[in-house]
């Protein structure tokens, strides 16, 4: 019982980071975007 509450604990923490780490690639993504538009305006 306890191994099996660790293990969905494990998996909701794991998917809660992978979904940060993506959002986190976009919002680098989007930065260097708008960045280099206000630059080159």
């Amino acid at each position: 019982m306890v191994s099996g509450a660790r293990k969905i604990l494990f998996k909701i923490s794991s998917a809660v980071a992978e979904r940060k780490r993506i959002s986190h690639q976009l919002y680098l993504v989007t930065g260097t975007r708008i960045n280099s538009c206000i630059t080159a305006s």
